[in-house]
């Protein structure tokens, strides 16, 4: 019996609409987003999951930049302790010509004048931005550890920051604060006390005293030769240990957004081959609406 008072084929169709549109709205919104999971609504328990883990990718990539500026502060430190050591066998050889009878001393000094600019320039050059390991300036919060982030990591809920930590002591070329430098160090050798960037042979003369300073300077250089090898050692080891900790960091980066993808991520050809069905059932489900809301009229046509 049809009556006037409701039409339930209409209003069954009209629901029947109503819900298609809705999951074509839904299809369209992973679609475009690329994911099935875009809030809470979607699932609760996997959109919790998914946060996590995204935030964790976000921490991933910061600590993967963190350990990019300490990999390029070793790297520039590590570059300038070789430059310096190529750079005081200059000033040793000099000053074994220096010992020379009847030497050009003068000479050979402004030759060495040259090379211990060159030596400052480097400690100097050597710093990445504001990251200082080979030249110290001076400062009233001056720490020698220097910290680098090396991981984050998230238990219970909680983040803990874990850190690379270097000593420049014994590293540091030149340190305007208390500890001093392996070239501005003051050394004394027999009766000579005097430091790599600041000795001046000029006026010294072929007199055996003058011979031994130069001897005693040859044996100060020598001293910070060998402790600028040892800081390129200390100091290799840290590139090394920051390079094999960035490629695994890198590494758990890369399963964290794999697992990411898997969890949240929409299959378009899925979605796709879903969108026309809902296309399909949306028309029929409107010519269901239009039958049904056309019975009305054939039942007014009985009473012309």
């Amino acid at each position: 019996m049809t009556t006037i008072h409701a039409n339930s084929a209409a209003l069954t169709a009209l629901r029947e609409v109503n819900s298609i549109n809705r999951q074509i709205a839904a299809s369209t919104e992973r679609v475009s987003t690329g994911n099935r999971i875009n809030s809470a609504r979607d699932g609760a328990a996997l959109w919790a999951i998914a946060a996590t883990i995204q935030s964790d990718i976000s921490l991933s990539d910061t600590l993967i930049d963190q350990l990019a500026v300490a990999e390029a502060a070793f790297d520039a430190a590590s570059a300038g302790l070789s430059s310096a050591s190529d750079t005081l066998q200059d000033i040793r050889d000099n000053l074994v010509l220096a010992r020379a009878n009847g030497a050009d001393r003068v000479t050979i000094q402004s030759e060495i004048d040259g090379l211990q600019a060159t030596l400052r320039s480097t400690a100097a050059d050597a710093n990445i931005g504001d990251v200082e390991i080979l030249s110290q300036s001076a400062s009233a919060s001056y720490n020698p550890v220097k910290s680098f982030v090396a991981n984050v990591s998230r238990s219970g809920g909680s983040v803990t920051v874990t850190d690379f930590e270097i000593d420049v002591r014994g590293v540091a070329l030149v340190n305007d604060n208390a500890d001093e430098g392996i070239l501005d160090a003051s050394r004394t050798e027999n009766a000579t006390t005097d430091t790599v960037l600041d000795f001046d042979i000029s006026a010294l003369t072929d007199s055996a005293a003058d011979i031994q300073t130069i001897d005693d300077l040859i044996a100060i250089v020598d001293a910070a030769m060998g402790e600028v090898t040892d800081a390129g050692a200390t100091v290799g080891a840290m590139v090394n240990q920051v390079q094999s900790h960035s490629a695994m960091v890198e590494t758990i980066a890369t399963a964290r957004e794999q697992a990411y993808a898997s969890l949240v991520e929409v299959d378009l050809e899925e979605e796709a081959a879903l969108q026309e069905a809902l296309l399909v059932r949306q028309q029929l489900a409107i010519e269901a609406l239009a039958i049904s809301n056309s019975s009305l009229s054939t039942i007014l046509r009985l009473f012309e």
